[in-house]
């Protein structure tokens, strides 16, 4: 699994790397930053543990 996002009664969980990003409102969510600490985040994994 590279990144992961979880449904909850009051947010919205995203699992990367080895840690949780807790979202109450996509609203308030920078987009842009979002999108860099995914991408980070799958480079990460994918040079950690190669396929």
């Amino acid at each position: 699994m590279l990144t992961a996002f979880a449904p909850r009664k009051n947010h919205i969980t995203l699992d990367i790397m080895s840690g949780c990003l807790h979202i109450r409102r996509l609203s308030e969510v920078h987009v842009p930053t979002l999108t860099k600490l995914i991408v980070a985040s799958v480079k990460h994994v994918r040079k950690t543990y190669p396929a």
